[in-house]
């Protein structure tokens, strides 16, 4: 668990995204970088940055797929015009949540011991 002192704390609370993002990836590639962590250890980084990264990536995509369009003023038009490029999205995601389901089948979720678990929680002002 991080253990911030009270001005840390509140100056990393009020910190900009762009500037934690910043600091994500500068202790990212501190770790990723180090000889001396092991890659066990490495590996937890890697997959918490991928996913950071694509869940990042995947907002954006999904506002540009998913905003609502009203169906007045020309919107049956423009609803009309992206709804090849929307179900091609739709296809994409129901592809990738079944082949999730698919990995999950062959590569079950490692059963990590709720200590270990609990121990690796950030605290509920850093969520």
């Amino acid at each position: 668990m991080i253990d911030f002192n009270p001005n840390t704390e509140e100056r990393y609370n009020k910190a900009s995204l762009e500037s934690k993002m910043l600091l994500a990836d500068m202790l990212t590639e501190m770790i990723l970088r180090s000889p001396s962590v092991p890659e066990e250890s490495k590996i937890e980084v890697r997959i918490m940055d991928t996913y950071r990264k694509f869940d990042t990536r995947l907002a954006e995509v999904f506002q540009g797929f998913a905003t609502p369009i009203p169906s007045t003023g020309g919107g049956k038009e423009v609803q009309q015009r992206v709804y090849p490029a929307r179900q091609a999205f739709l296809e994409w995601l129901q592809l990738t949540a079944a082949g999730l389901d698919s990995f999950l089948a062959a590569t079950p979720i490692p059963d990590i011991p709720p200590e270990m678990r609990a121990a690796a929680e950030l605290p509920p002002e850093l969520r």
